[in-house]
């Protein structure tokens, strides 16, 4: 199988395409349109699980606080909330949601970005890529569960497959290494591959009433390739090294994934 080197140089490709002073402002910090663009962002990654989202925020927060400050993420907020309710209304099952439910939701989250950045009432923990991959495949299974993400069309085109029904982001945007639009995100996602070889085959949770529950992580993968069979041949060689050291050969197999191809990484 002849994969590509995309993803290993899309970061690159986008520093230089798009230079810090883009989106930094003069004092040295984001402007608050980009942070705005990170506020949206992350209610999309997250997908509908505020562990997600404050897990986002400790990310921005430990790699990129000294370009955030609590007004940034207020006016970021501010900007960013038609959008968000716009997104919220349009690709869930809440088209009848009421604008304030969707400001205060956005008020709530700003509230626990400042609270995570200032050390407030949420108070900052340390940023860990790997638990923030095993809560987003717990979340990706979920929806592998449900038949797909609701509302959502069977896109196959890379180029406008962000709101897809099949779609996992993890594989997209860090296998595949497709761009999120904003670096900040593309290196969290590049940060989240190296820390698949570290998760077990099923990830134990706790549902409401105390009990555990095993989610398989392999559904998720092979949900994606079954719906996008042509995504095997975009997985950036890094991506397909981390899959042959975290699957056996016959689990690469079962995702579609032929194993001969390791001679030509």
């Amino acid at each position: 199988m002849a994969n590509n080197n995309e993803g290993l140089t899309r970061h690159n490709q986008q520093e230089q395409s798009a230079p810090a002073e883009a989106f930094i402002a003069a004092d040295g910090k984001f402007t608050p349109e980009h942070v705005a663009q990170l506020f949206f962002e992350s209610y999309r990654f997250s997908q509908g699980n505020p562990a997600i989202q404050q897990q986002i925020f400790q990310f921005l927060n430990e790699r990129f606080g000294d370009r955030i400050t609590p007004d940034l993420i207020e006016q970021g907020a501010t900007l960013a909330t038609p959008r968000i309710s716009a997104f919220v209304t349009s690709v869930t099952k809440h088209a009848d949601t009421p604008h304030s439910v969707v400001s205060g939701s956005v008020e709530t989250e700003q509230r626990v970005w400042r609270s995570i950045l200032t050390g407030g009432s949420i108070p900052a923990q340390p940023y860990n890529p790997h638990d923030m991959l095993s809560t987003m495949l717990v979340r990706e299974a979920k929806f592998v569960e449900d038949g797909g993400r609701p509302d959502r069309s069977d896109e196959t085109n890379t180029s406008s497959r962000s709101y897809s029904k099949h779609l996992s982001p993890f594989v997209f945007y860090g296998l595949m290494g497709q761009d999120t639009g904003l670096p900040e995100y593309n290196a969290m996602f590049e940060e989240l591959v190296d820390n698949l070889h570290d998760i077990p085959d099923s990830i134990v949770k706790l549902d409401s009433g105390g009990i555990k529950i095993l989610t398989p992580i392999l559904p998720v993968f092979e949900s994606h390739f079954k719906a996008y069979p042509d995504d095997i041949a975009r997985i950036t060689d890094h991506g397909f090294t981390v899959l042959q050291e975290r699957f056996e050969p016959a689990e690469l197999q079962q995702l579609g994934i032929a194993t001969q191809a390791s001679s030509e990484v």
